[in-house]
């Protein structure tokens, strides 16, 4: 079964509350069904590097995707320090931080379903994230992350 991308305007879960600045949840990921391909499923572009606020927004939009979200990897170098264990919108999620993950990603892991994001930093200028977040989350897309953050920006 295909869908469409998920790609949000607004973060899609009350109790979890828009992302840390009161901005909307910039996420897109690949259609269910997707032709498995590239390094990525998707793409998120958080507002800061506080990494439990951020995923207080984004883990409510992947639920129904995914189911409840058990665990979290991303690179320690990337992040603000962060407990191990964290409540979000109810459910206990664990944090593991490694210097040899992937730089630019985030592993998200539920019982049956991994998604792994391309984090575009949150200083990136607006139409090279929107750029990224764009080709990320298409089907087919197999570029190497270097390629998707280093992607032309389309002419207006």
């Amino acid at each position: 079964m295909t869908s469409a991308p998920i790609t949000c305007s607004s973060a899609m879960n009350a109790e979890s509350g828009p992302a840390p600045t009161g901005e909307r949840l910039r996420l897109s990921v690949k259609p269910v069904g997707s032709v498995v391909t590239g390094q990525v499923d998707g793409a998120w572009w958080p507002h800061s590097r506080d990494l439990v606020g951020e995923l207080a927004a984004l883990l409510p939009a992947l639920v129904e995707r995914l189911g409840p979200v058990e665990r979290v990897s991303y690179r320690l170098t990337e992040w603000d320090p962060a407990d191990r264990k964290v409540d979000i919108g109810g459910t206990r999620v664990r944090l593991g931080g490694f210097h040899s993950k992937a730089a630019h990603t985030v592993d998200v892991l539920a019982e049956h379903h991994r998604l792994t994001l391309l984090v575009v930093p949150p200083d990136t200028a607006d139409g090279a994230a929107s750029s990224a977040l764009s080709i990320a989350g298409t089907d087919g897309n197999a570029y190497s992350i270097e390629e998707l953050l280093t992607a032309p920006v389309p002419a207006a």
